[in-house]
């Protein structure tokens, strides 16, 4: 899935389920994402509230989210 340029997330967080795989759609600078998960669901990640710990960010968003914010 990855090559197809969707993410699995592996932590629930928000709006993503552990087991959902996602795209970033739109990122509004500020320190959230929005995303799209492969059934149509929307949602945005903040980012900022994530912190510095690398580990949570890769098990939510791999690559995705470890630059992010």
């Amino acid at each position: 899935m990855l090559l197809q340029g969707w993410y699995a997330c592996k932590q629930s967080y928000g709006d993503l389920l552990a087991g959902d795989y996602y795209r970033i759609v739109y990122d509004d600078n500020n320190g959230h994402v929005m995303f799209v998960t492969t059934d149509g669901r929307e949602g945005w990640i903040d980012v900022n509230a994530l912190g510095t710990d690398q580990t949570t960010r890769c098990r939510i968003g791999g690559f995705a989210l470890t630059l992010a914010g």
